[in-house]
């Protein structure tokens, strides 16, 4: 599933994900995506090559709601995702917990 898919689907709706975090944790969040209010309006935004490269390696740019800030997850990694009492199951759904 990639970035682009999960934006589809959630659509600005809150939501909860399941993922394996980049340093080998899991991590639980509530979150949404379509966030903008907290944003730097004095930043120029994320040049091209930032964007490409978030493209590439298939990141989801969420707001997450427990911290207030933003968040980046890689769609690779999710073990499953929950919205509006349905459960999505990510391509780690079934892999061992130590992965």
């Amino acid at each position: 599933m990639t970035n682009n898919e999960l934006k589809e689907l959630t659509k600005n709706r809150i939501f909860t994900v399941y993922f394996l975090k980049k340093d080998g944790t899991m991590r639980l969040m509530n979150c949404r995506t379509g966030v903008h209010k907290h944003l730097n309006p004095t930043s120029s935004g994320r040049t091209d090559n930032q964007k490409k490269g978030i493209q590439a390696a298939n990141l989801l740019n969420v707001f997450d709601l427990e911290k207030s800030q933003y968040r980046m997850i890689p769609a690779s990694r999710i073990i499953w995702l929950r919205f509006q009492n349905q459960l999505i199951k990510g391509p780690l759904f079934n892999q061992p917990k130590n992965v």
